[in-house]
Formats: C-alpha cells, structure tokens, sequence
C-alpha cells in the first residue's frame, strides 16, 4: 500500500500537462500512486499520458479514461474509491510541484500522526515567478480550522 495516491483530473490538458509529468517524475519521497482520470479529452491527452506511463514503469500509476464527460467533482470521487494510498492529494493537470512536496508531506504527517483531528495539510502556492500567492502562514506549520 502506498503512502499517497496522487489524483489529477485531465481534460484536454495536453498543453500543459508537462508540468504535472515534471512533477511526478522528480519527487524526491517514492511511495505514491498516481491516478489521472481523462474526462474525454478531444485533444492528445491520453495518448500524453500513455506515453509517460510507459517511459517511467517505475511509478506506479493508473490512467483511467472516461467514455462520458462527467465534470473533475466526479474524477475526483471516483479517485478517492480507486485510491490504495493512506493518504489522498490532488494535483491538477496543470500544476507544477516542488520536487520534495511528498517528502514534506510525509514529515508533517509522521509529525501528527497521533492526532487524530488533522485532517488536511495545505501549502503555499507560487506563481510562475516564484512569488508566494496571499499572505504567509503566522508560522511553518499552522493549525487551523477551515475558518
């Protein structure tokens, strides 16, 4: 059983979709799947995605296509019943990740892992220049509720 399952949800994401690639293919902590759910992609998607399972059959990843186009709220519920992961993330098609985003995660994880009312982890987010979007967290690690 893997530590994270990994969801991103694609529709016609071929354009962009390298990011992600970047992303899966140089994580630094290698205990994840990777699900990625095709909502009828009309462009070169899957065949994208296809490409890259087979250049890294070391990553454990499942592609699964739609054959109706059913929204990413579904994707990502259909993901969560795949899911063999201990823990669930979301990575959009379109996003590009810190090569240690996992490891971090499993720190933080293992560092509240007794507790048993965390239930989400959430990290900064940087634009394309590397500027940090909205305000800093008060500390490292903050926590908080939803409000």
């Amino acid at each position: 059983m893997p530590i994270f399952t990994i969801f991103t949800g694609t529709y016609n994401s071929e354009k962009v979709i390298h990011r992600v690639f970047n992303s899966i293919e140089h994580q630094t902590f290698k205990d994840f799947e990777w699900v990625v759910i095709d909502d009828c992609s009309k462009d070169n998607t899957v065949e994208m995605l296809r490409a890259f399972q087979d250049a890294h059959p070391d990553i454990d990843m499942r592609v699964i296509e739609h054959v109706v186009n059913t929204g990413v709220a579904r994707s990502r519920k259909e993901a969560l019943e795949k899911a063999k992961g201990i823990y669930f993330i979301t990575w959009d098609h379109d996003d590009e990740q810190s090569i240690n985003q996992l490891e971090a995660f499993h720190h933080i994880w293992n560092k509240y892992s007794h507790r048993e009312d965390i239930g989400n982890i959430f990290a900064k987010i940087q634009d394309q220049r590397g500027n940090l979007l909205g305000r800093l967290f008060p500390t490292d690690t903050y926590e908080s509720d939803y409000i």
